[in-house]
């Protein structure tokens, strides 16, 4: 697994997937958590009510925009307000 080459910090990790997945996202994105769980790398993962389709990633997209904004205002790269 990639992850295991991973040192904490050198990349952001936004997690996020629907609690009623019917395609399996959900069992692989939960193995992904654990792992990097487990290997020490932070990051950020989120389930809410949905499936794995266009409704479930509109309704968290202002959550993804807010973690990738303070990603790049941790880094200098965005000011944001």
């Amino acid at each position: 697994l990639l992850a295991a080459t991973l040192k904490n910090g050198q990349v952001a990790i936004y997690l996020d997937c629907g609690t009623e997945d019917d395609v399996g996202a959900l069992d692989h994105t939960l193995y992904f958590h654990d792992r990097l769980a487990a290997l020490g790398i932070a990051h950020e993962f989120h389930t809410a009510p949905g499936k794995h389709n266009d409704a479930f990633f509109r309704s968290r997209i202002p959550e993804s925009l807010r973690f990738h904004a303070d990603q790049f205002r941790k880094a200098g790269v965005y000011p944001g307000r």
